[in-house]
Parts: structure tokens; sequence; C-alpha cells
């Protein structure tokens, strides 16, 4: 299963980054364990950033998933861009639920990716915007004229 090539607009954007294009195939292939266990390492890479702990679990996920190294670092990018993507945008959980599946994630996939979100919501946004670049914006701005 891939991503379908014309999809509109989703909380990715609407240019579906490479990383979720190319590990699609794989999603289909882990099982519900396995991505649930891919999601959760990638929710400890977003909130720890890259310590000590946070490699060991990703080296336990990478043995549970037996991917080599490029196979796991494409999948699990797109298990983090998908996780910063979702906190970023603040969607609600039916909207994001829609995306996912038009994405052509697998249930169970979208089953840990809400999962997650619900119960790390606040945690995750607060990571999220902390290590986001935002440019300067005119949203919100109260204009006067003299």
């Amino acid at each position: 299963k891939r991503v379908p090539k014309s999809l509109g607009s989703t909380f990715l954007g609407t240019k579906v980054p490479d990383s979720v294009r190319l590990g699609m195939p794989k999603f289909h292939n882990m099982g519900e364990e396995n991505a649930v266990a891919l999601f959760d390492a990638a929710l400890t890479f977003i909130l720890q950033g890259a310590s000590p702990s946070c490699e060991e679990t990703l080296n336990q996920c990478q043995a549970q998933l037996g991917y080599d190294d490029d196979v796991f670092r494409t999948v699990f990018t797109s298990a983090v861009r998908t996780l910063r993507a979702a906190a970023r945008l603040r969607r609600k959980v039916l909207d994001l639920t829609k995306d996912l599946q038009k994405l052509n994630f697998p249930k169970y996939a979208v089953d840990a990716v809400i999962k997650i979100i619900l119960a790390n919501r606040l945690k995750l946004e607060e990571a999220v915007r902390r290590s986001t670049v935002a440019f300067p914006s005119l949203v919100n701005t109260r204009w006067r004229v003299d």
C-alpha cells in the first residue's frame, strides 16, 4: 500500500514528505505491536531529543522491528514527522483520523497515533513549539491608521 498521488491538503501539507511516502509500505507490513513501539520511540525522541536513554529506546525499537539502518531511519523519520505535524497544527482528533486514513496509514497505525496524541497532547505541543522555527507573521496584528 502506498500514499495516493493526489490527496489535496492534509495535516502534512499539500506535498507529502518523501519519508512518509517511502515508509508507508513498511507501516502496512509491521503489525500493530511494532507500530505502537515505533510511535512510542518517536514520541520519546520528540520529547527528550537525542539523549542516551532515547538512543537506547531507538536501538530496542530497531531490534524489535528487525529493519536495517536505512529502512529504520526512513520509517522512524516518517513516524516523527507525522507526530510533529499533528502536534504542531493542533488538529481535532476526527480531522486527524481522516487525514491519516486519506494518507493510507493502516488502522492500527492510525489508532497508535491518535492514542499517543490524546495521551500526550500538551507535552507534544510544547516540545514541538520549542523546536519549531517560526517566521514573523501579521496574524492577529492590530492595525491603526493615524
